[in-house]
């Protein structure tokens, strides 16, 4: 049998990052919290590898509530320190921090526009940027919101080679 060929970023020796392309990278999500945990955790990423963070990823689920905003708003000094000590996760206070501010803002913008609307209102990662640090979000800047466009299936994110692309091709509007 012959093996698909997938992005030439793909590990094909790390079986959970095969599994993250295949399943996961450029489909179209629905809902605030998938939203926030995709934005969250490319903020993570930042400065580091998407491996290091999907490999840290259930360990992230798990420190920030499944990443459900109406929770991460909620924690507090004690959270983020109990968090700086939590090695499972990548111990950023700057991160962890942006992390519970940008669920304060995400919550602010679902109950007047609806997130996932807002968030595919933006075509680039730059128009993105702008508009969520004009609201005060953290750890924004253009290259992971386009990474995150890209992530969320709003912009092309497979190789035209990738057995993926055709599957999730994204209309050319």
């Amino acid at each position: 049998m012959m093996e698909k060929i997938r992005c030439e970023w793909v590990d094909l020796n790390d079986t959970l990052m095969v599994k993250y392309h295949d399943e996961e990278y450029g489909v179209k999500r629905k809902g605030l919290i998938p939203y926030f945990e995709i934005l969250s955790l490319e903020a993570f990423q930042a400065g580091l590898s998407w491996r290091t963070i999907l490999h840290k990823r259930k360990a992230f689920q798990k420190a920030f509530y499944s990443f459900d905003p109406k929770k991460v708003v909620k924690m507090d000094e004690a959270d983020v320190l109990r968090l700086l000590e939590d090695e499972g996760i990548v111990r950023s206070k700057r991160k962890i921090e942006a992390t519970i501010s940008n669920a304060k803002i995400a919550l602010e913008i679902e109950k007047e526009l609806g997130f996932e609307n807002f968030i595919n209102s933006h075509s680039s990662g730059k128009a993105l940027s702008v508009a969520l640090k004009q609201r005060g979000f953290k750890f924004v800047g253009e290259t992971i919101c386009s990474e995150y466009l890209t992530v969320l299936g709003i912009l092309p994110a497979h190789e035209k080679t990738c057995f993926r692309y055709h599957e999730l091709k994204v209309d050319d509007a």
